[in-house]
């Protein structure tokens, strides 16, 4: 397929076929690119080429109506399960197919709904039907039916974010493509890395009880659930060390509430993602 950048509409998903809709879309891109780069040599010899077309759903946003495609993105004891997510774009639609979640981002506000963000890398695409967007049918998770805590105790926290990243790579050999078709396509993608794992959290506190977290780097844990009814998404976090925190902006003087920025580091394996779709 040639190259192509379109706007996305509207994605599904699946193991086996792509069928189940990731909720409300926000925004997001289909990708294939033509990674054209320049060859200069001496003498003034000069040649563009064509590098490797690399299929990515870049930051497709949505609104989070169940962990299950979520949970892809985390390998716990295993190996990552490759995936299908065929968008509508305003270009037509495509199958990105044996595609893994590389990054995602959760996010959450006081007043706002439970997001998420991911960008998606595969080894193989194709042209598909276009759908429109499916209606809204799951649970909407906002902040009056979700709850946050960091080192097991509430710290009144506002918004955050929550940043997940497998750093996947694309891989190609001389050993050639098994479909002529897929010339110039990755052969594979290299899943068995370490994942990078960071939170950053605003909450209305005191230092001074920010200062345990800061005194057992590697054994805070922090977890995010979202509740509504009998269906649920939950985001718990294991070995954190707190960096450096900072105090936001104090407008009004002395009788204004106080808030920190509070960022965390996690390692590799300690994220879990789990939900229920009642």
């Amino acid at each position: 397929m040639a190259h192509n950048t379109a706007r996305v509409i509207a994605c599904t998903w699946g193991t086996s076929a792509a069928t189940t809709p990731v909720g409300r879309v926000f925004e997001g891109t289909a990708v294939l690119p033509q990674n054209l780069t320049n060859s200069r040599a001496v003498g003034g010899q000069e040649r563009n080429l064509y590098g490797m077309i690399e299929p990515r759903i870049n930051n497709l946003s949505f609104e989070v109506q169940s962990a299950a495609l979520l949970s892809y993105a985390v390998r716990g004891a295993g190996e990552l399960q490759p995936l299908k997510l065929a968008c509508t774009t305003d270009e037509g639609g495509f199958l990105f197919e044996n595609a893994f979640i590389n990054d995602m981002h959760i996010r959450f506000a006081g007043s706002g709904a439970l997001v998420a963000t991911v960008s998606i890398m595969a080894t193989q695409v194709s042209s598909v039907a276009t759908v429109a967007p499916a209606a809204l049918t799951g649970p909407v998770y906002q902040w009056f039916d979700g709850q946050m805590l960091i080192g097991g105790v509430s710290h009144q926290v506002v918004e955050g974010v929550l940043s997940f990243s497998n750093n996947l790579e694309f891989l190609v050999d001389w050993d050639g493509p098994a479909d002529p078709d897929g010339l110039r396509l990755p052969q594979s993608i290299k899943t068995d890395t370490y994942e990078t794992i960071a939170c950053r959290f605003t909450a209305r506190q005191r230092q001074s009880l920010l200062s345990g977290l800061a005194n057992s780097p590697g054994t805070t844990t922090a977890s995010v659930r979202a509740q509504r009814g009998s269906s649920s998404a939950s985001f718990d976090l294991a070995g954190l060390s707190l960096a450096e925190d900072e105090l936001l902006p104090i407008p009004g003087g002395g009788d204004e509430i106080v808030e920190y920025r509070v960022p965390l580091h996690g390692a590799h394996g300690g994220l879990t993602v789990t939900g229920v779709d009642a």
